[in-house]
C-alpha cells in the first residue's frame, strides 16, 4: 500500500511484532532470576539491541521519557530497596514513503528491588520492557515456551532469530500488504487488571503470570510456603522484577491476609 509506514531501519510496521518476538541465537540473552520462582529474565544488552535493529537509533528511531518526579525509592533505609518508575512513556517513529515522520506512545511503568545503586535503572530497564512486551517483545518466553533452561535446545532447533518461513531480505509485495495499523498494534495492556486475575476480586483466584514453575497456577492451588515466598512478607522472598511480578506479589500478601497465614 502506498501509505504502508516503516521503521528507521526500513521495516514495515506490520511486521514489528513479529521482528520483536523472534528468538535470540544467543542461549545467554535468557537468564535465571535469583530467587524460588525460577524466573527468567532477559539480558538488557539484548533487549536493547533487538529495540535498535527493529526502530533504529535511540533518538531517532525510538525513545524513552519520564519525569525525574515518577522514579521514587520505595524503602530507602533499607539494604536492598525497591525503586519504582510509576509512570514513562516508550516512543517509536515510524515513516511514510515520502518520509514524513509518524510519532506513537506507549504508557508503562516498572519496578526493581536492588541495592541503591542499581534499584532505579532497574526499574528503568523494568517499564522499557513492560512497554515494548505489548509489542510482542520475546513473546515465546511470555507464552511460556522457551526459559534460560531451553535456550540452547529453543535455539538450536530453529528459534535462531529468523522470523519462520520469512525471506528476511524480500519485501512484501504491495498487492498483499495490508495497511499498517500502529495505533492498534502499541496499545499497553490494560493497566487496571492484574495479569490473568481474569476480572475476579477475589485473590485466591489471581493466575501466577511469573515463573516458569508456577506461571498459570491459581494462587489458592499454591501450598502456604509458596504464597509466603511470593507475598515476602519477611523481606527474604521473592523480589518482583516485573508489573507481572509486583501484582502476583500484591496478590499473594492480600490473600494471605484473608487467610491469616504466616510467613514461613
Amino acid at each position: 500500500m502506498d501509505n504502508q509506514l516503516f521503521t528507521f531501519t526500513g521495516i514495515p510496521a506490520a511486521e514489528i511484532p513479529s521482528r520483536l518476538a523472534e528468538p535470540f541465537d544467543d542461549p545467554k540473552a535468557y537468564k535465571g532470576v535469583p530467587g524460588g520462582a525460577d524466573l527468567t529474565d532477559i539480558n538488557t544488552g539484548h533487549m536493547l539491541e533487538r529495540i535498535t535493529q527493529v526502530f533504529g537509533p535511540k533518538g531517532l528511531g525510538w525513545n524513552f521519557q519520564f519525569n525525574k518526579g515518577d522514579l521514587e525509592v520505595v524503602n530507602p533505609d533499607e539494604k536492598r530497596v525497591m525503586a519504582r518508575l510509576r509512570y514513562a512513556v516508550f516512543q517509536y517513529t515510524l515513516f511514510s514513503a515520502d518520509g514524513q515522520a509518524h510519532n506513537f506512545e506507549i504508557a508503562t511503568s516498572g519496578a526493581n528491588t536492588n541495592i541503591l545503586e542499581y534499584a532505579e535503572e532497574g526499574a528503568r530497564t523494568s517499564a522499557l520492557g513492560a512497554a515494548i512486551k505489548g509489542l510482542c517483545f520475546q513473546l515465546p518466553v511470555y507464552k511460556g515456551l522457551l526459559d534460560h533452561h531451553n535456550a540452547g535446545k529453543f535455539t538450536a532447533a530453529g528459534g535462531n532469530g529468523k522470523a519462520p518461513g520469512a525471506a528476511a531480505k524480500a519485501p512484501a509485495p504491495k498487492a498483499e500488504a495490508a495497511p499498517a495499523q500502529p495505533e492498534q498494534v502499541a496499545d499497553p495492556e490494560p493497566a487496571a487488571t492484574p495479569h490473568g486475575n481474569g476480572g475476579s476480586a477475589h485473590p485466591g483466584d489471581f493466575v501466577v503470570n511469573v515463573g516458569a514453575k508456577y506461571r498459570g497456577k491459581r494462587l489458592n492451588e499454591l501450598a502456604d510456603n509458596v504464597l509466603a515466598w511470593f507475598a515476602n512478607l519477611d523481606g527474604k522472598g521473592f523480589a518482583p522484577q516485573s508489573e507481572d511480578g509486583m501484582a502476583t506479589q500484591n496478590a499473594a500478601r492480600r490473600y494471605l491476609d484473608l487467610r491469616q497465614v504466616a510467613p514461613v
